[in-house]
């Protein structure tokens, strides 16, 4: 149980950003997961719509109202960085731990960092962390990522590599990974998930519109998903996604394949495009082939994917 003085003490800590204002503090006998977004209120913002004449507004609107619009992932889960998390979340996914710790650190932090410091044996202006991961003395090493840790803030990812870095060792980039928290380990397969999604709705509105097709995955309407693991969406759509796919008993009860013989049943809104991960349930059409494809393209495979 959290006490008051240590939420005090936590708000006076100087390891997170301190430009962030928290407050209205209150306790409550159940705790705050990742994902619990109800009572959340936004205001929608319509942009780049110079030129657009009112007639093509009202359609564009009447079209959202009608149709919905496609909740793709963004920004927040597959980074704004100069690299972006889901590239990382495929080094993390193939186990290539050094590709996922340099693109980890390929930031405008780390670079701001390394411009202010020298290192003995390395006579170039702009150094990169490849420099510094290459350099064969690992006292030489140790004192370069130490004087990169007295730059950077504490409470950024950057820090708490590099730190892990020098507990651990040289070369130790599977280690260095492992001792961040869990939540931002999974982060970065997690982009990479949401980012093949993106793309593959992307592909399947553009092949087949909004209309259902032989070998689509739909929710039943008898399904007793809504009520039994709705709230456990809200909460988090992977752990879900995970738990719905690899157990075929809630497959078989509450979601379906489209067939000539069911088709007319369904409307495009029971569409269901599964996140893809180890022993889903994928559509029986070419969505999965384009699916497959992008998996070829980073080496992965279904088999691979995710089997951690």
């Amino acid at each position: 149980n959290t006490m008051p003085n240590e939420v005090i003490a936590a708000v006076k800590s100087r390891t997170w950003n301190q430009s962030i204002e928290i407050g209205n503090f209150s306790f409550s006998s159940s705790e705050l997961r990742l994902g619990l977004l109800k009572g959340n209120q936004f205001c929608v913002a319509l942009r780049f719509i110079e030129g657009a004449t009112e007639e093509e507004i009202r359609k564009i609107v009447q079209s959202i109202s009608e149709k919905g619009f496609v909740n793709y992932f963004g920004m927040q889960r597959v980074g704004v960085s100069n690299i972006p998390t889901h590239i990382i979340g495929k080094y993390v996914i193939k186990k290539q731990w050094k590709n996922a710790f340099v693109n980890i650190l390929s930031t405008n932090t780390m670079k701001e960092a390394l411009g202010q410091i020298t290192i003995e044996g390395i006579d170039k202006k702009d150094i990169t962390i490849e420099d510094i991961i290459t350099i064969e003395d690992s006292k030489i090493q140790m004192k370069a990522i130490n004087d990169i840790l007295k730059i950077i803030p504490k409470y950024t990812t950057e820090y708490k590599l590099l730190y892990n870095y020098t507990r651990s060792g040289k070369n130790s980039y599977m280690s260095s990974f492992e001792c961040l928290n869990r939540q931002l380990q999974v982060l970065y397969p997690h982009a990479y998930q949401s980012y093949i999604w993106n793309k593959t709705i992307s592909y399947r509105l553009k092949t087949h519109g909004y209309t259902l097709i032989i070998g689509d995955i739909v929710k039943k309407h008898s399904a007793l998903y809504q009520e039994k693991y709705q709230e456990d969406v809200d909460a988090d759509v992977d752990e879900v996604n995970v738990e719905v796919n690899n157990d075929d008993n809630i497959f078989t009860d509450n979601f379906e394949y489209i067939t000539k013989d069911n088709i007319n049943k369904y409307k495009f809104d029971d569409l269901v495009m599964p996140i893809v991960g180890y022993k889903v349930h994928y559509p029986q059409n070419d969505s999965y082939e384009y699916i497959e494809k992008l998996l070829k393209e980073d080496e992965l495979t279904y088999e691979l994917t995710f089997n951690t």
